[in-house]
């Protein structure tokens, strides 16, 4: 993946966790897609991506009850298989350790 891409795609993820909640719920699954495939990627991100990502990831952070709320009614009980690692997949969950 070439590092235009990689910023492409750290665009859309921080316009996504940004933004109000308003698209369809659906479309966050494909937000959580495109924050795995920077994971994935990570090890091609240069300093000032990284910096960014981790704004980004910190903003998600401080809204995933926001998030969870939203997601919970359309995706109830939902059993992600996801790696623990990619914890955007598991913000309830985050949620609760918080607590």
């Amino acid at each position: 993946m070439e590092m235009t891409d990689l910023d492409r795609l750290i665009e859309l993820y921080g316009m996504d966790v940004t933004d109000d909640l308003e698209v369809s719920p659906f479309e966050y699954v494909e937000t959580f897609l495109i924050r795995s495939e920077i994971e994935n990627n990570y090890e091609k991100l240069n300093e000032f991506q990284k910096k960014k990502l981790e704004e980004y990831d910190k903003i998600l952070l401080k809204r995933a009850k926001e998030f969870v709320c939203y997601l919970k009614e359309p995706f109830p009980g939902w059993n992600n298989k996801e790696p623990k690692e990619h914890w955007w997949w598991h913000l309830d969950k985050v949620l609760n350790d918080d607590n």
